[in-house]
């Protein structure tokens, strides 16, 4: 799976890094808010092209004091085990270890769905929040 693994060279990392917020960014209090108050397992933001998602999110994440891990998709991501490469290995950068066995998988070419599978299993069901940002997952047709 060479693509799985040329993804998380040095050249990528920036791909698993929040975009910094330009300095001329407007406050989103009551989206900040909103995002804020969310209890639930999974929250999907959703809104047209160059509506703010990405800011309003990352505006969110700098009052949250939650481990993130963070992933701006492309069209590298666009195939399965791809993408869950792309989200294990921001896992991995994000936590230390949670997505190092999902990545040992996919390089081994193992089935995607035994891979998820694990990655689940693996997430914490306790202790202090994760959050998984996938940016731009609209580029994810295949995925879907």
């Amino acid at each position: 799976m060479e693509g799985a693994r040329s993804q998380r060279g040095r050249g990528a990392a920036v791909k698993f890094v929040r975009a910094p917020l330009p300095g001329n960014t407007l406050l989103r209090p009551r989206l900040v808010d909103a995002l804020a108050s969310v209890d639930t397992p999974l929250t999907l933001v959703v809104a047209g092209p160059g509506c703010g998602k990405t800011v309003a999110v990352g505006q969110w994440l700098e009052a949250e004091a939650s481990t993130v891990a963070w992933v701006t998709l492309d069209g590298g991501d666009d195939a399965p085990p791809q993408f869950w490469a792309s989200i294990s290995e921001s896992l991995v950068r994000a936590t230390g270890s949670l997505g190092r066995e999902a990545l040992r998988m996919l390089d081994d070419e193992q089935d995607t769905a035994r891979v998820v599978a694990g990655l689940l299993a693996e997430l914490p069901r306790t202790g202090p929040p994760l959050i998984i940002v996938l940016d731009d997952l609209h580029v994810c047709d295949r995925c879907r």
